[in-house]
């Protein structure tokens, strides 16, 4: 089962862009595909994060894929 979320708030006057997705983490699932867009989208939305909730065999991988793009504080990964 795989859920997505997109989410948009304030906090102390300022509007937040959150994206969570979660789901075993595998590379059918296509998470990859959102880490290689986030420098994209981040120079339109500067304060977009992508919340990768689940593990799996593929997060190896998928952290690697983030630190060699550079969005390793905009995209967090969380135990589900």
């Amino acid at each position: 089962m795989s859920v997505e979320v997109a989410v948009f708030f304030t906090n102390a006057n300022q509007l937040w862009r959150l994206r969570i997705r979660s789901s075993p983490l595998g590379p059918f699932k296509r998470f990859d595909e959102m880490i290689e867009l986030m420098p994209r989208l981040l120079k339109r939305f500067p304060d977009l994060k992508y919340l990768i909730v689940g593990e799996g065999d593929d997060r190896p991988r998928l952290e690697a894929k983030v630190g060699g793009y550079g969005v390793a504080k905009q995209v967090l990964f969380l135990p589900a």
